[in-house]
């Protein structure tokens, strides 16, 4: 194959994931949280600005057009099914991007709200992730940035647990669950209490009561020994929050 695509691999891309359990939400109200996102990342460094969004015709448009009509944006981004009609129970999932050409210092914001399945395979979710075809620039793989990417979408989405990870992390610590070997590590407010962090994490309790854990404040490598050994430290004292049926944040059911 001739074509740039082919020519291209995975690099080694950072990124952030913020996870929730089954929560129905309305377009407005995902549109509030996620302009409150953005404005929050905004204050962490001038890199989480200058959005691009996919408008309802395809088309890629400045996010500040659109801004004024964010919930009827997200409104037309409902889940469908295979034959194209609307799947609301799986909620609605949009994105921004800050470039259309594959860049260092790329950057997207991927949300999934508004979903109240009670599969456990399907969750609300909002990732950034660097760019996954290009090294990303390392001024921006830095524990301020992620640090305040992973506390910007936790606590903006009210989310149970969120991490920061690189991908050659993902890769050594691949397994069947949504906790994973990772850089910075949240719990939110309802579990927090079940968690003993090690003595070789960075921790920060946080006002609203979630807890903030890191295997490090400098750029994670997997070359590091360090570096894997806290993480693993880390991933080790959550164990009481994974062995809970997923997800833990789940809403009981309604009897009747």
């Amino acid at each position: 194959m001739s074509s740039q695509n082919s020519k291209l691999r995975i690099r080694n891309n950072f990124a952030t994931k913020a996870f929730w359990g089954p929560r129905r939400e309305t377009p407005a109200a995902l549109a509030g949280r996620f302009l409150d996102l953005l404005d929050r990342l905004k204050a962490v460094d001038p890199i989480f600005d200058h959005w691009l969004w996919t408008d309802q015709d395809d088309q890629t448009v400045a996010f500040e057009e659109i801004k004024r009509e964010l919930p009827a944006e997200i409104a037309a981004k409902i889940s469908r099914g295979d034959d194209g009609d609307p799947e609301p129970i799986y909620g609605y999932r949009f994105y921004v991007y800050n470039s259309i050409e594959h860049e260092p210092r790329g950057l997207s914001i991927d949300v999934h709200g508004g979903c109240w399945s009670d599969s456990d395979l399907i969750t609300n979710d909002v990732r950034i992730s660097t760019d996954w075809y290009v090294d990303p620039d390392p001024a921006i793989i830095t524990f301020p940035i992620f640090k305040g990417a992973v506390l910007a979408t936790a606590e903006t989405f009210d989310a149970m647990w969120g991490t920061a990870y690189s991908h050659d992390l993902m890769e050594l610590g691949r397994r069947p669950s949504y906790y994973r070997l990772a850089w910075i590590s949240y719990v939110g407010p309802r579990f927090a209490h079940l968690i003993t962090p090690p003595a070789s994490a960075i921790v920060e309790r946080r006002p609203n009561g979630g807890l903030l854990m890191a295997a490090t404040d400098e750029p994670f490598s997997v070359s590091n020994p360090a570096h894997v050994a806290a993480a693993r430290d880390i991933l080790a004292a959550v164990a009481p929050l994974a062995a809970l049926p997923w997800p833990p944040d789940a809403e009981p059911a309604h009897a009747g």
